[in-house]
């Protein structure tokens, strides 16, 4: 949970950024950028971290292209009709074929 003077989230930046992994603020609570251009403007620079942090409880995101950061997002249902249907397996049949073969472990 986000601490209203926002030292923990401004903690968090700094961190994440001593990693190497480039950094923007989200909206308070939310997941959305508070910045435009947040995939150019996302900074490792502690001073500017600090700056933007201090203005305001923003929430951490990692630009993970700059940060050189791989994702794997595995959502799990939500509920007994959270779950792909018919339509969700074609859709990943289309994004798997335009994505290419997987890679596999040596």
């Amino acid at each position: 949970m986000p601490q209203l003077d926002g030292s923990a989230q401004l903690t968090a930046a700094l961190d994440a950024a001593s990693r190497g992994w480039h950094v923007f603020p989200l909206i308070p609570g939310a997941k959305r950028p508070a910045i435009r251009d947040w995939e150019t403007r996302a900074t490792t620079d502690r001073e500017r971290i600090s700056r933007c942090w201090t203005h305001a409880a923003y929430n951490v995101g990692i630009a993970t292209g700059p940060s050189g950061l791989i994702v794997v997002d595995l959502d799990t249902p939500k509920g007994p009709d959270d779950t792909p249907g018919r339509m969700g397996r074609a859709r990943r049949h289309r994004r798997r074929r335009r994505a290419g073969p997987a890679l596999r472990a040596p």
